[in-house]
């Protein structure tokens, strides 16, 4: 099992000595923190995102001599509040170009006082020309300040708002104009003078960016610190840290003036999830984890994902020249294959290996049959032209891939539950040995058997769901519960048809593009050929990336969905290690 035992750790030490504790800590790199202070709160670096805030700048400054002062703490502080000033200054900017554009029509008024003391207050509307006649005629005064092609700006003064009037109100503020055009002007000011300190700090992009890996471990110590609860001159920390590092965790304790106290997970925790793979496990756990991290007292799919995505991704492609293809283009990017990109490329060459090995089994070189008289002709032991035989072969794998997921959750599994698995998996079983031994000369016995296999193992899964609950209703829920997954399996099942229908669609798009090629050369043999040769390359070029995309999205998602689905695979959190990322030994705090 790839999942790594975990214990639980509480770590006790002194408050004055905490920041140099987590320093040792987190160059141990062992440990997931959890928050047991009230007052936790997460505190990630942002220093990444004003690296990329400075870069997108329209203008940057010439970098920054190596020998110049350097502070990246202050350089991201100042860009973040730059950055945050920024946006409110945009935002308030652009909230009073539309009062002032609502409020130009009725230009810079103020009402007299003497009418204020007499009570009166000026009223307004947006009333349509075909409305103005609809104005009340008993309003004290009224007046068209403005018009356009369809309104007119009406002022109206009246004690109390107007009633009867055609339109509602509009609501102007009480914000003269030239207040909003003055305080408008202050704002492009100090936009402008954002922009230039925005400039200014580019300069120091080269060497906030060296600093990045230095600036996030300070944040996560800062994180760490508010996870800590604080009594009495005392800290507690506590974390999960892998079994096998407990050994040097004491150690380094005690060269630390620090106290460990270590459990085994209880029945009630809930213990992040630490996968460590390596080889093709390790692609399928980076597959996996693109949509979930299984639980910790779950069991590890990362091997099984990636031997089913690899095969899925080779049916979809199923073309040998389509292979050949990729192979030389993973050769030339051999050159600039560094750090995950070499890991990334050493597990991609599976995927180019399937596609080749499934092209040459149907015998299929760029949408082409290969010729009969070929020595390859004899490797072509399928038709994927033959619409029956493909679609009966991918829902044989389809079944294939349900039952093993319904074994391997019985596996890791036990009382009901495991009895529960087993019924599906002799379910799916049966449906399969019944339904693809129809029609031979042996059907007489095997159909039987697979009713049989059918039939008990869905009363075996019934059983189990049926008893594991207490009281009627329950009961009754558990059975329309189970007898409802039988349309799930089925449709789970012909899910898996996918894997015909998109490699007939390439093979199909990749033919087209062939005959139409062909019909543009023999109509002008001269020109055709460079026409049709373009025509070619375009094409292919086009069903190579459908086709990738196609095995990617779909052999992962038939992984993902249906075959975790009935893996009982549970859903977990990641296991994430409070250590440095960058190690060097000048980034410790003095």
């Amino acid at each position: 099992m790839a999942i790594t035992p975990l214990v639980k750790v509480a770590i006790f030490g002194a408050v004055a000595r905490k920041i140099e504790a987590l320093v040792r800590l987190q160059a141990l790199g062992c440990l997931h923190i959890e928050a047991v202070s009230p007052n936790a709160i997460s505190e990630r670096s942002s220093s990444r995102h004003v690296l990329a805030w400075l870069l997108a700048s329209p203008v940057r400054r010439h970098p920054a001599r190596s020998g110049e002062p350097f502070d990246a703490a202050v350089v991201e502080a100042t860009a973040s509040r730059i950055e945050a000033r920024l946006a409110r200054v945009d935002e308030e900017q652009r909230a009073l170009a539309k009062r002032l554009r609502a409020l130009e029509p009725w230009g810079d008024y103020t009402l007299d006082p003497a009418l204020l003391a007499h009570g009166l207050r000026l009223w307004f509307y947006v009333v349509p020309h075909w409305r103005l006649a609809q104005v009340p005629r008993d309003l004290i005064a009224w007046r068209v300040v403005a018009r356009d092609e369809r309104d007119c700006w009406v002022a109206v003064i009246q004690p109390e708002e107007p009633q009867h009037m055609p339109v509602p109100r509009a609501h102007t503020g009480s914000v003269p104009l030239e207040q909003v055009r003055r305080r408008l002007q202050d704002l492009e000011a100090e936009h402008d003078d954002l922009v230039a300190e925005r400039i200014a700090l580019t300069r120091w992009c080269e060497r906030l960016a060296a600093s990045l890996a230095r600036l996030d471990d300070e944040a996560a110590r800062r994180d760490a610190a508010t996870h800590t609860l604080d009594r009495d001159g005392l800290f507690a920390l506590v974390a999960w840290a892998p079994a096998s590092s407990l050994e040097r965790l004491h150690a380094a304790a005690e060269e630390s003036g620090l106290a460990v106290v270590s459990s085994r997970p209880g029945d009630d925790d809930d213990p992040p999830t630490l996968l460590r793979n390596e080889g093709s496990a390790r692609a399928g756990q980076a597959l996996l984890g693109l949509f979930i991290t299984p639980g910790y007292r779950s069991w590890d799919p990362s091997r099984w994902v990636w031997a089913a995505f690899t095969l899925y991704f080779g049916m979809v492609m199923a073309d040998a020249g389509y292979a050949l293809v990729m192979a030389v283009l993973m050769a030339g990017l051999a050159r600039w294959r560094t750090g995950r990109a070499s890991t990334a490329y050493a597990l991609a060459w599976p995927l180019v290996v399937s596609t080749g090995l499934w092209g040459l089994v149907v015998g299929t070189w760029f949408g082409t049959a290969v010729p009969a008289s070929s020595p390859l002709a004899a490797l072509a032991v399928l038709d994927g032209g033959d619409v029956g035989t493909m679609m009966r072969i991918s829902l044989l794998i389809g079944v294939g891939h349900l039952t093993f997921a319904c074994l391997a959750r019985a596996a890791h599994s036990a009382g009901r539950s495991r009895a529960e698995a087993l019924g599906w998996a002799a379910l799916l079983g049966g449906c399969a040995f019944y339904g693809f031994t129809r029609g031979a000369a042996a059907a007489v016995f095997t159909a039987p058997a697979g009713i049989a296999l059918a039939v008990g193992g869905f009363a075996v899964a019934l059983a189990a769901a049926v008893t594991a609950e207490s009281g009627l209703g329950a009961r009754v829920a558990a059975l329309f519960t189970t007898a409802m997954r039988l349309s799930s399996a089925l449709g789970d099942t012909l899910s898996y048809l996918r894997l015909f229908a998109l490699a007939y669609a390439g093979a199909s798009l990749a033919a087209a593009f062939n005959r139409l090629a062909a019909q543009v050369f023999e109509s002008s043999p001269a020109f055709g050929a460079l026409l049709a040769g373009t025509l070619l390359l375009l094409g292919h070029a086009l069903n190579l990336v459908l086709g990738v995309a196609g095995g990617f999205v779909h052999g992962l998602r038939l992984n993902v969905i249906e075959f975790l689905n009935w893996s009982g695979v549970s859903e977990g959190r990641p296991f994430t290690p409070f250590k440095f990322e960058d190690p060097s030994p000048w980034m410790h705090p003095r």
